[in-house]
């Protein structure tokens, strides 16, 4: 394990920093309940596919045992 001691910690470098100018701003509530609603919107509308890809494979299966081409 290494000790530093107070002479290493004044003679050694300065980390090394590099700005983005990146900062940091919050997202306005507006924002995060626009963004809820739109995830909201594609979880209803996945829902909705799905359920009519069940419909169509029921259509289907029927359509078959009753020897219609489709």
């Amino acid at each position: 394990m290494t000790t530093w001691t107070t002479e290493d910690r004044q003679n050694s470098s300065p980390p090394h920093i590099v700005d983005t100018g990146a900062s940091y701003e919050p997202i306005p509530f507006a924002c995060l309940v626009a963004i809820q609603d739109q995830e909201d919107t594609e979880q209803m509308l996945r829902h909705q596919l799905y359920i009519v890809q069940a419909e169509c494979q029921r259509l289907q299966t029927i359509l078959r045992k009753n020897g219609i081409q489709y």
